[in-house]
């Protein structure tokens, strides 16, 4: 999202023709932006990553108007020199080690200070004298003073969003898709190329709610067959397997009738002759359904004599390949990759993957 936003700073500076956020005029709304990061060596630590994102804001923030304040323990060793070189202002309190005071204020002065000195500390102002300084304590009534002077200010872009909902009700989805096409804004509100999905009923079935951070935003998730091809649902037992097969099964029955899904469950002998149905309707030409649900598809067969084991997943093979361009569409969930054939693995052109055990 960070990274995003300095691009959207940079096109908004671009198009104003301006080289500097001072340069903007009051008719283009450019909040500046403060990001402060405390525990900057934990956070480090935990995602080297996010090393080169903050040395690159430290880079080019300023005349973009994004500023860092960074707090860490131990700073030596662990703060880049890109980050330090364009981190002028360098504050520095008590600390044990002298080397530490040394890598931010350039003086072990940082380090002499008495333990019943709270507050006290060193300041490097941006112009190589460092000198001490006493922290102030900043009470409720100061903090209101603050934001009270801004009240009126309009409220800044956001340059990122909530955290994904828990839980997202078919109903939730359906209200954010209405209110999408509808046309609101606002900071939260979804991508404008969602409406092109809404735009389609026919095509596409929509079953949750994307995060995009590197676009700012969230789109709606939803599966075309025509476009997509069949469907692989990947995840645990309990991450939610049957229950997407189940909605996505809900919203095409609900398009097209229940004569339109298919669901392989019951003894046996019921699930050969659906199998053997659905593929000779596929094959002679009449109408087939639109869908067909295949959960478990990993251990389901498992226990089929080799014979009719085999048989069936080539059946199942057989209508994913000549299915499709009759309209039919096969929705599978497996928990396990890599207990299905490679060959019926590749007849899978979508995949949603939940919940697993293990990164393997």
């Amino acid at each position: 999202s960070l990274r995003a936003e300095l691009r959207h700073r940079e096109t908004v500076l671009l198009r104003a023709g301006a080289r500097d956020i001072s340069a903007l005029g009051s008719a283009v709304p450019l909040a500046r932006l403060v990001i402060v990061v405390d525990e900057f060596q934990a956070m480090i630590e935990r995602f080297p990553d996010l090393g080169a994102v903050i040395a690159d804001i430290a880079a080019r923030g300023r005349s973009l108007g994004v500023h860092l304040v960074l707090a860490s323990q131990r700073p030596n060793g662990v703060v880049r020199e890109q980050v330090v070189a364009n981190c002028p202002i360098r504050v520095s309190l008590r600390v044990v080690q002298r080397a530490d005071s040394i890598a931010v204020v350039g003086t072990p002065a940082a380090a002499e200070i008495r333990p019943d000195a709270p507050g006290r500390g060193v300041i490097d102002r941006g112009d190589g004298r460092p000198v001490p300084f006493q922290s102030a304590i900043v009470d409720a009534a100061a903090i209101e003073v603050v934001r009270s002077r801004h009240s009126d200010a309009a409220r800044p872009r956001r340059p990122w969003l909530d955290p994904l909902p828990e839980l997202l009700t078919a109903a939730a989805l359906q209200t954010i898709v209405t209110s999408s096409v509808a046309g609101s804004g606002g900071p939260d509100a979804l991508a404008a190329s969602i409406q092109g999905v809404a735009g389609e009923p026919q095509r596409t079935y929509l079953f949750g709610l994307v995060d995009e951070p590197d676009l700012q935003r969230r789109s709606l998730a939803g599966w075309s067959p025509e476009a997509d091809g069949n469907l692989l649902v990947l995840g645990m037992p309990g991450s939610g397997r049957s229950t997407a097969l189940a909605a996505l099964a809900g919203a095409v029955e609900t398009r097209h009738g229940d004569e339109s899904v298919v669901v392989l469950g019951g003894a046996r002998s019921a699930v050969w002759d659906a199998i053997v149905e659905t593929l000779e309707r596929v094959r002679r030409g009449t109408p087939v359904p639109r869908l067909l649900v295949v959960d478990d598809l990993d251990s389901r067969f498992r226990s089929w004599p080799d014979e009719y084991r085999h048989g069936i997943l080539d059946m199942l093979d057989a209508i994913m390949r000549e299915g499709r361009g009759r309209g039919l569409a096969v929705a599978a969930a497996v928990s396990q990759l890599h207990g299905v054939g490679q060959a019926l693995r590749d007849g899978f052109g979508a995949r949603v993957v939940l919940r697993l055990p293990a990164r393997s």
